[in-house]
Order: C-alpha cells, then sequence, then structure tokens
C-alpha cells in the first residue's frame, strides 16, 4: 500500500504492507487503517460532505467494495484542494 500527503504523515510510512487474511477488499484496508492509526481516523471523519480520498488498485480507481488479491498495490491519496 502507498500512502500520500497527509494520509503518510497520519500513518508514518509512505508505504505500509498489510498480510492479513481478512482484508479481501478495498474497504477492509480502509478500516484496518482506521483501526491502527487515529491520526488516519480522524481525517476521514473531518472530510467534507462529498470530500473522499482517491483509491487506486494497482492505478486503477476503485471503489470500496473492489476486491483484492495477492500482490494488488493499493495507493491512497487525500482530497486535494486549491483554488
Amino acid at each position: 500500500m502507498i500512502l500520500f500527503g497527509h494520509l503518510r504523515k497520519a500513518v508514518g510510512y509512505k508505504e505500509l504492507e498489510v498480510d492479513n487474511p481478512y482484508i479481501t477488499q478495498v474497504s477492509d484496508v480502509i478500516d484496518f487503517l482506521k483501526s491502527k492509526f487515529p491520526e488516519f481516523k480522524e481525517i476521514l471523519n473531518k472530510l467534507a460532505p462529498g470530500e473522499a480520498i482517491g483509491i487506486f488498485v494497482n492505478n486503477k480507481i476503485a471503489l470500496g467494495n473492489v476486491k483484492l488479491k495477492d500482490g494488488d498495490e493499493v495507493a491512497l491519496i487525500p482530497p486535494i484542494s486549491g483554488g
């Protein structure tokens, strides 16, 4: 898993390898990070309505229900703001 921006800072790692048989889809990855890293959970809780983190699996945009298999690369990108 690769984390970008302030998500990386919240977790403390740029890359994180997770070997857990209970993580079978993208939403499980998010739940794992929220349970293990309180700052990550806080960031997600502070997202404005309509705001979301970008989730990519193997360089393709993904939703929470996307199934994962061994070797998949998950990348999480925080919302980008600016004007």
